[in-house]
């Protein structure tokens, strides 16, 4: 089992925080499902000319929109799972 834990948003300052904050993480069962799921976003930075992904700093939907489309098909096909946490700072 292998997996990955991330947030957004201002957690320093939460009651200044304007935007909603996240919690997600992402389980993948199997190594080999793993190294797919990185060769893929491997290949998506290479095409579309990136050195990193961080979601906040793409601005071009198109791009964001692929990258949602290469997690759906691993979700889709049940070798990914994810959990998502959204928090209204309010």
């Amino acid at each position: 089992m292998h997996y990955y834990f991330d947030e957004s948003g201002n957690w320093e300052e939460i009651e200044n925080e304007k935007n909603v904050l996240v919690i997600a993480g992402v389980l993948v069962k199997d190594r080999q499902i793993l190294e797919n799921l990185n060769n893929d976003i491997e290949k998506f930075k290479k095409d579309k000319n990136l050195n990193e992904l961080h979601m906040t700093d793409i601005k071009d939907f198109s791009i964001k929109d692929g990258l949602y489309q290469i997690l759906d098909k691993y979700i889709q096909e049940q070798q990914m799972k994810v959990l998502g946490y959204v928090l209204k700072p309010k």
